[in-house]
């Protein structure tokens, strides 16, 4: 961590007027991160110009006038910040369904309670792919991670695709988030990212119903407190 803000640091000493940026922000802790990106959009309303490699599309989102998508070295795609990519990279896999399911009627719905929630994304294989990964990560209306996986990290190996297969993935959480508005974003691809398949930003929205008013933040911890005077 001390090396990457070190390293940070650096690159802004002589204050130049083109800054590229490789994945600068991924070896920090959270609040390195926070502090950094707030440096960033500083100088970038300075006037400075930015070019940005990252896996992070938030920071792409929040830094950068233009994102391009690439595959294998080449950019396959352009877009304004907040626009979905209609095929990340290719059309080996694509998404072709997200939704947010009652886990216990598994039927669609736009919004649930604290505690379980059931996200299901399905694929269609136009190809051949060996070694699919399917992933999701949740973030807040303002666009914070609250969480994120996909199948690789989980352990969960899953089989080769033929062209016209369709692949079902259901993700279920246990997460204890508080009442608001949330997003996902899904993406197919290989294990470790190294060929992306198909990425939709905030593919589905949904919002979490008030359960608990004693609290702020974006998680309901259990609480116990206990005082004493002495």
């Amino acid at each position: 961590g001390m090396v990457a803000r070190l390293a940070f640091a650096r690159s802004f000493i002589h204050d130049p007027d083109v800054i590229l940026i490789d994945e600068a922000l991924a070896p920090g802790d959270e609040r390195f991160r926070r502090r950094a990106l707030e440096f960033l959009l500083a100088k970038r309303d300075e006037g400075k110009t930015f070019m940005v490699a990252t896996h992070d599309r938030n920071i792409a989102e929040r830094i950068c006038d233009v994102i391009g998508f690439m595959n294998r070295g080449v950019i396959v795609e352009e877009a304004e910040p907040s626009s979905r990519p209609t095929e990340a990279a290719g059309s080996k896999m694509e998404i072709t369904e997200v939704k947010l399911l009652d886990p216990a009627t598994l039927k669609e719905v736009s919004s649930v309670k604290a505690g379980s929630l059931l996200i299901r994304v399905v694929c269609r294989a136009n190809s051949r792919v060996e070694s699919p990964v399917v992933g999701i990560r949740i973030t807040d209306a303002a666009g914070s991670i609250v969480y994120g996986t996909n199948t690789w990290r989980k352990s969960i190996h899953l089989p080769p695709l033929s062209s016209g297969d369709i692949l079902i993935v259901d993700f279920k959480q246990k997460l204890p988030l508080n009442s608001g508005f949330y997003h996902v974003t899904v993406a197919a691809h290989t294990p470790g990212s190294a060929e992306v398949f198909d990425w939709r930003e905030r593919a589905l929205s949904f919002r979490v119903t008030p359960t608990d008013s004693s609290s702020d933040g974006m998680l309901l911890a259990e609480t116990e407190i206990s005082y004493r005077v002495v």
